[in-house]
């Protein structure tokens, strides 16, 4: 490779010379990058006039980076990324040669533009010769034949107030809309039966081979519209890797862009689909990594393939390097783990560090999980950025149905698309498209014996009663719609054992005497009730929980009366008040608290989407099912109101300071709760209990947070629980804030199940 050697010291040289150069003119007041490369040439202009070497000086940098990529790609044998590289070099020494020269220079600045038009010269010599030498190792010379007639007939338009486009131009991006002749290039290149040989950079040519075969995606861009909703989660992607990537000069120093980003949730929300669009918005090459593609039988070869993965993604960049279900391949290190599994996380750790660590380099890590409490903690470190991907809400479902159904023969009046999407709540988007399947199905299965021989346009349109079906058959059971009322009364059930005693009546286990199904029934006196009038309140709890379809909510099925008492039947949770399991434990792990922190930050997000607002979270409200999966119940003092309210309610050590002091309250207060509960969780007593209800409403009012020495919790936990417990209302922290803080991402299962 010794012409390697020989084209680095002459562009080296080059270089050096450049730099020397331009430091000796020490009277410069501008960098080139300002806005007065902008200038336009012209008799009343002359600041912009004196300036011209600065622009030529831009070029000059543009240039530079450009060869000194492709000499690095010709060091790892990646012939047709140099070229395209030398061919971005060749056309900004074209447009740098076309700059037009005003007569109304100084002198000084008159030698700084001739010696650098004879540096650009030189240049444009040096790459002609690189571009035939290249195209003829690649087999032919159509390619630098093309290039240079290119390069030498390009009608360069003059600068003008919008030449910052020529100034900053972008890079190629490597995917299927290159050239034809790139893309037989890197096909000849594939099949081709070359010896296994070391090139240039120390990096084994086959493996290079295969990462451009196997893991840079070739499939077709996804764009932004393609992906449903989402708004918030797009808006931090374009912040940090779209915009970058368009305008480097923006986005240095302070705001330089994270290069690591974690998108974590619930599976089958378009992590994967969001990843691409992020490649796609950028320009950039996606590289899609799985385990197996950095997997080997061989010792030492992972690692190999993790070296030249980043060294490939340098080379071919802006790039963005994807690696879904991460936790598979990055998940936490232990002692009796594999060597071969430890040296491979070694080696991309160091890796990403190498990427990380030079400015210029735009190479973005991108990882999916529904696990993210199974990362390595190294891992979570250099993964900067994270973004919590939740379920489709309303607006996001009623997008996906449309997209779904676009192309589709199907007679769905808009508030039946409305209807379906209020109906599907909970679904992924991976629900949704299944479901859209098997109801495209129905009509088809109608045919019979005709299907052979009708045709495809006589075949009915999809109809809302094809997905009733649907939904009914195969999927989630219907959501917002009941099937028929039924008249349940006492003789319908089995009574067993009493759960619980309160205030106003009592809980037992009971069985549904046909289904065998087994509930709770909540048994209160009609005395009771008109002893301490709260029949409005009664009522008001019965239509919130009815109308509430989520995982961590406890399901109000149905209700019925007689002479004396009202039941109300209810979902059965096995594992019972969280409550015992305090007091039993004294306190939980911080996996466990974790757990229940996001799934009731889960449902009570979901609570203020409907404008409710609980304002009694307390453990002896939080029932666990079999699974340990958190239930919030008992929606008694809740109120479904969009506006500020006034009522003191709930138990005092729970309460926010707006409530104790009496002052208007809003959703909030819950924000307030989840961070009391969290303290709980953890150490096991309330923040603020004190001996007297006195002290521990002064206490509260002024925030009188301390933590104690045992039993130890993580600095991140105190973080959190620091910015939730926070007077004023309006900077506690927001549930997608809590859902997305680095101990939930830590420690939280996303499935919530906790045993």
């Amino acid at each position: 490779m010794s012409f390697l050697k020989g084209i680095i010291d002459s562009f080296g040289s080059v270089f050096s010379a450049a730099s020397s150069s331009y430091e000796s003119h020490p009277n410069s007041d501008s960098p080139p990058n300002s806005s007065t490369m902008e200038g336009i040439a012209g008799p009343g202009a002359s600041v912009s006039n004196e300036r011209v070497a600065y622009k030529l000086r831009g070029y000059f940098d543009l240039a530079k980076d450009e060869i000194a990529k492709a000499v690095r790609a010709e060091e790892w044998g990646l012939v047709d990324d140099a070229i395209a590289h030398y061919n971005n070099a060749q056309r900004v020494l074209v447009e740098a040669t076309s700059t037009p020269v005003p007569s109304y220079i100084s002198l000084s600045e008159r030698e700084k533009v001739k010696s650098y038009r004879q540096k650009i010269s030189k240049w444009q010599g040096e790459v002609s010769e690189r571009l035939q030498a290249l195209s003829r190792r690649a087999g032919g010379t159509s390619v630098s034949k093309s290039t240079l007639d290119h390069a030498q007939t390009a009608v360069v338009r003059p600068t003008t107030s919008n030449s910052r486009k020529h100034v900053l131009p972008k890079s190629p991006r490597p995917t299927t809309n290159r050239p034809e002749t790139r893309n037989q290039i890197q096909t000849n290149n594939i099949v081709s039966s070359k010896p296994v040989q070391e090139t240039g950079g120390g990096y084994d040519a086959k493996l290079v081979e295969m990462i451009n075969s196997a893991i840079v995606d070739r499939s077709p861009s996804v764009k932004w519209e393609d992906v449903a909703g989402l708004e918030k989660v797009k808006k931090t992607l374009m912040e940090m890797v779209i915009l970058p990537t368009k305008r480097r000069d923006l986005f240095t120093g302070l705001r330089r862009p994270a290069r690591g980003l974690l998108l974590f949730g619930p599976p089958g929300n378009g992590k994967t689909m969001l990843a691409k669009a992020v490649a796609s918005e950028s320009e950039a090459t996606f590289f899609n990594v799985s385990a197996s593609s950095l997997t080997s039988k061989w010792v030492g070869e992972a690692e190999k393939l993790v070296r030249t993965l980043f060294m490939v993604a340098i080379s071919r960049q802006p790039s963005v390097i994807f690696m879904d279900e991460i936790d598979s391949i990055m998940s936490t290190r232990l002692a009796n783990e594999h060597d071969a599994s430890r040296r491979l996380k070694s080696e991309f750790l160091m890796q990403f560090d190498g990427v990380t660590s030079n400015p210029n380099d735009l190479v973005i890590v991108i990882g999916a999980t529904n696990k993210p409490q199974e990362l390595d903690d190294a891992v979570l470190r250099r993964l900067v950025k994270r973004v919590y991907i939740p379920l489709p809400d309303l607006t996001a479902r009623r997008l996906l149905l449309r997209h779904k159904l676009k192309g589709q023969a199907f007679s769905l009046p808009s508030g039946d698309l409305e209807r379906l999407a209020r109906e599907t709540e909970g679904y992924s988007g991976s629900d949704l498209q299944a479901l859209c399947e098997e109801a495209a199905m129905m009509p088809i299965r109608e045919l019979g014996e005709n299907i052979l021989t009708i045709k495809a346009n006589q075949v009915r349109p999809l109809r809302y009663e094809d997905f009733q079906k649907a939904m009914t058959k195969k999927w989630k059971p219907r959501k917002g719609q009941e099937s028929p009322k039924r008249e349940w009364s006492l003789r319908d059930f089995e009574i067993g054992k009493p759960l619980g005693k309160g205030k106003f009546g009592r809980v037992y286990v009971a069985r549904e005497a046909k289904s065998k199904y087994i509930v709770a029934l909540k048994v209160i006196f009609k005395e009771q009730i008109e002893k301490y009038k709260i029949q409005h309140q009664l009522r008001r709890e019965m239509e919130i929980q009815t109308s509430l379809r989520h995982p961590n909510i406890l399901r109000l099925y149905g209700w019925f009366h007689d002479d004396e008492r009202i039941f109300l039947i209810l979902e059965y949770a096995h594992g019972g008040e969280l409550y015992g399991l305090l007091r039993k434990t004294n306190y939980l792990s911080e996996k466990q608290a974790a757990t229940y922190i996001l799934s009731l930050t889960q449902a009570l997000a979901y609570c203020h989407e409907k404008n409710v607002i609980h304002r009694d979270i307390k453990p002896e409200n939080l029932l666990l099912d079999h699974e340990g999966r958190l239930k919030i119940a008992d929606f008694g003092w809740s109120v479904q109101s969009r506006s500020k309210r006034q009522t003191m309610c709930g138990t005092l050590d729970y309460l926010a300071p707006e409530m104790v002091e009496n002052r208007p309250h809003d959703y909030a207060v819950d924000n307030w709760t989840l961070g009391i509960l969290c303290y709980e969780f953890l150490y096991g007593v309330p923040p603020f209990e004190a001996e007297s209800q006195t002290d521990t409403f002064r206490r509260i009012i002024k925030v009188d947070l301390s933590f104690p020495s045992e039993p130890q919790a993580s600095a991140e936990a105190k973080h959190l629980i620091t910015r939730l417990l926070v007077k004023d209302s309006s900077k506690r922290l927001s549930l997608q804030r809590i859902m997305e803080h680095p101990w939930i991402v830590k420690n939280a299962d996303p499935s919530g199940i906790c045993k």
